[in-house]
C-alpha cells in the first residue's frame, strides 16, 4: 500500500473556520472553538456525520508569525 486511505464523504453543509494560536493550543482546541463559533452564526455541529478535518495551509501553518503562532484551518459539517 501507499499508505494512504480513502473516505467517502456525504453531500453536507462545511463550514471552515481559521483558529490563530501556538501550535499546541490550536490541536488541542480547534473543534471546540469552531463549535463555539458556529453557534454564534446561528449553526451547530452535525455528530452525525462523524467527522471534521483540520487543513495545514501554506503559508498560514507553515510559517509562524513574529510571535510564533500558525493559522490552522478546520472544517466541520454543520446543521441548522
Amino acid at each position: 500500500g501507499t499508505g494512504f486511505t480513502t473516505h467517502v464523504i456525504m453531500p453536507t453543509k462545511v463550514a471552515v473556520g481559521w483558529i490563530k494560536g501556538y501550535e499546541k493550543d490550536v490541536f488541542m482546541n480547534a473543534h471546540k472553538l469552531t463549535e463555539i463559533a458556529l453557534e454564534d452564526w446561528g449553526y451547530k455541529y452535525n455528530p452525525d456525520c462523524k467527522w471534521s478535518m483540520e487543513f495545514y495551509n501554506c503559508p498560514r501553518f507553515t510559517e509562524k508569525d513574529e510571535e510564533g503562532r500558525v493559522i490552522l484551518d478546520y472544517y466541520i459539517p454543520v446543521a441548522k
